[in-house]
C-alpha cells in the first residue's frame, strides 16, 4: 500500500509543477523546446573530454531550475531512475576485462541465463533483489525495476577479483535484422 500512495504522491508532484505560474511556465512551449534542442546541438559538438570546455554550458539548466522554481531532489531522482533497466554485470579479468565483458552482458537477449547453472542462480537471485527495492519504472515505484541481471566471467587471480556493474535503460536495446 505504501507504494501506491509514493506512486500517488509522485503524480499529485508532476501536476503540481506542472500548474505552476513561473517565467518558465509562460514561455510558449515550442520557444522552450527549440532552446533546448539548440542548447543540445552545442553541447553534443564539443569533444567527450573538453569537459572544461563544457563547464559554462551548466548555466542553462541551473537557470531554467531557478526560473521555473523546480525542486532539484525529485526531479533528478527521476533523471537517475530511468527504468526498466537492464543490469550487465562482469565479474574476473582485469578491471578494463570486467567492464568490457558488463557490456557484453548487456547484450545478451533479455532474460537468457547464463549457461553456467550457479551463475545462473545468481543471476536470478539478483534480479529479485534488484527489483525488491521497489524503484519500478522511471522510479515511480513499482515491482519491475530491472527486465534482466545477466552476469558474464573471466579467470582471474583470486586477490584481485574486479567487479563492473553497467546499467542499460530497456530503450537503448538493440536490434537486428538480417538482409
Amino acid at each position: 500500500m505504501a507504494s501506491k500512495t509514493n506512486a500517488a504522491y509522485n503524480i499529485r508532484l508532476l501536476d503540481d509543477l506542472a500548474r505552476r505560474d513561473t517565467v518558465i511556465h509562460r514561455i510558449h512551449p515550442l520557444v522552450k523546446v527549440l532552446t533546448t534542442v539548440g542548447y543540445l546541438a552545442v553541447v553534443v559538438s564539443f569533444g567527450k573530454y573538453d569537459l572544461s570546455a563544457l563547464l559554462p554550458l551548466i548555466i542553462y539548466p541551473v537557470v531554467v531550475f531557478a526560473l521555473a522554481e523546480l525542486p532539484l531532489k525529485p526531479v533528478l531522482v527521476r533523471l537517475l531512475l530511468v527504468s526498466p533497466l537492464i543490469v550487465g554485470v562482469g565479474i574476473g579479468g582485469t578491471m578494463e576485462k570486467a567492464a568490457l565483458i558488463a557490456k557484453k552482458a548487456l547484450l545478451r537477449t533479455v532474460g537468457q541465463a547464463n549457461s553456467d547453472p550457479k551463475i545462473a542462480q545468481v543471476e536470478r537471485e539478483l534480479l529479485a533483489e534488484v527489483n525488491a527495492l521497489g524503484i519500478g519504472p522511471q522510479g515511480f515505484g513499482g515491482t519491475v525495476t530491472a527486465l534482466a541481471l545477466h552476469i558474464e566471467t573471466f579467470p582471474t587471480h583470486i586477490a584481485s577479483l574486479p567487479v563492473a556493474v553497467n546499467l542499460q535503460c530497456h530503450v537503448a536495446r538493440h536490434k537486428q535484422a538480417v538482409i
